[in-house]
């Protein structure tokens, strides 16, 4: 009998021990959860920026390739002088140098917003894997919880037998 007693409250010290370890996983989990989540904060923030950046960008970009088709078609029918045509074609070579430069605004905005995007993308997997891994070992502790209630009842009704051995 005295074996048998051993025995269990040696499962219960191990369960005990597994329950301690997985709730030094859980909160190895939280630690990183928290640093990635840190993380994540401010590259949300930069994304919605840049985000705003190009929506502004790709409007000046639009602003200015409508002003190119009004003065191109100006341009084209209402220049009667040479000093109409030079002044035309002046202000047409001026917004086509803007819109270059916009579109290289643009091109470099969208890139780097891209590689924001994706570096979100991968930390935002990591934190499902890691939140995955902490209900795991929520689970993990539960069925270990309920093991170990097992056991002590089985101890608990042992002791009563060998408490009242009339029972």
């Amino acid at each position: 009998m005295e074996n048998a007693l051993n025995d269990i409250t040696s499962s219960i010290e191990r369960f005990m021990k597994e329950i301690d370890a997985t709730q030094e996983k859980i909160e190895k989990i939280d630690k990183e959860l928290k640093e990635l989540r840190k993380e994540l904060e401010p590259l949300e923030v930069e994304i919605l920026n840049i985000s705003s950046k190009l929506r502004e960008t790709e409007h000046k970009l639009h602003q200015k390739l409508n002003k190119v088709k009004r003065v191109r078609k100006l341009y084209l029918s209402s220049a009667q002088t040479d000093r109409q045509l030079q002044m035309y074609e002046k202000d047409y070579n001026q917004l086509m140098k803007d819109i270059h430069k916009l579109d290289k605004e643009y091109a470099k905005l969208k890139e780097k917003y891209e590689k924001l995007v994706s570096k979100e993308d991968k930390l935002l997997e990591q934190e499902l894997k890691l939140e995955e891994k902490k209900a795991n070992l929520y689970s993990k502790r539960e069925t270990l919880m309920r093991h170990a209630e097992n056991i002590m009842k089985k101890l608990s009704s042992k002791i009563n037998r060998t408490r009242n051995p009339q029972l």
